[in-house]
């Protein structure tokens, strides 16, 4: 098996976004993509609050730097999500 391993109660940022090729400027918070290992921590509430946090805190960001979302800075996203008490690391 192949591919980059994550730990498994990490959302990264980009499975919030469809493919640019796809669909621009859209945050995908509920509908996110990941494996059923994954979804196995999705599946919990207060994940998702954490995960409609960010994107919006993420839409607002490129809103203010007028970029597309797939261009907002990850380490900017997670200092400002830290800014906001919110809790990024499991």
């Amino acid at each position: 098996v192949g591919g980059v391993m994550q730990a498994p109660y990490r959302i990264p940022y980009d499975a919030l976004l469809p493919k640019r090729s796809q669909l621009t400027n859209v945050l995908v918070p509920v509908a996110s993509s990941m494996s059923h290992v994954r979804q196995n921590a999705v599946r919990m509430e207060p994940t998702w609050m954490i995960m409609g946090h960010a994107a919006g805190t993420a839409a607002a960001m490129a809103l203010r730097g007028k970029v597309a979302v797939q261009e907002v800075s990850v380490l900017q996203l997670q200092q400002t999500l830290l800014q906001q008490k919110q809790m990024i690391w499991p």
